[in-house]
């Protein structure tokens, strides 16, 4: 009744697609492409990371469309978060994150980065880093 009065439902002819793509099968190939994309995006950057900066250290589960990386003590997740927008992957300091202490650590973005991309913009990243 309240959802009535609040909002016009949910919108039909997306969910008449929806519905289409699972009963045909290609919701379900959609996501086993998009995984082993999103797979390949995420090692191409990991790689990337431990030729070019072994200090820092990934950690988390192979999952997701993010990488947790863990700085060296004594380094800026701010610092690191701006050089990486510059060489244009997108990160965010898990500082203001944080319910304990922990060592200053990023959360980097993969999904936009092609892996063709990863090498050079680690590399830019580097670049960055030695500038700031």
């Amino acid at each position: 009744m309240a959802r009535g009065k609040l909002d016009l439902g949910s919108p039909v002819i997306e969910q008449y697609a929806l519905a289409h793509l699972i009963r045909t099968g290609w919701y379900d190939r959609h996501l086993r492409r998009m995984r082993r994309e999103y797979r390949r995006r995420r090692d191409a950057l990991v790689e990337a990371l431990a030729r070019h900066l072994p200090e820092v250290v990934v950690r988390g589960v192979s999952a997701g469309l993010h990488v947790f990386l863990e700085l060296p003590d004594g380094w800026d997740e701010e610092t690191f978060a701006a050089a990486a927008e510059g060489a244009g992957m997108p990160v965010a300091p898990v500082a203001p994150m944080r319910t304990a202490p922990g060592p200053p650590a990023v959360a980097a973005g993969f999904a936009r980065l092609a892996p063709h991309q990863a090498e050079a913009a680690v590399r830019a990243l580097v670049t960055a880093l030695r500038q700031a």
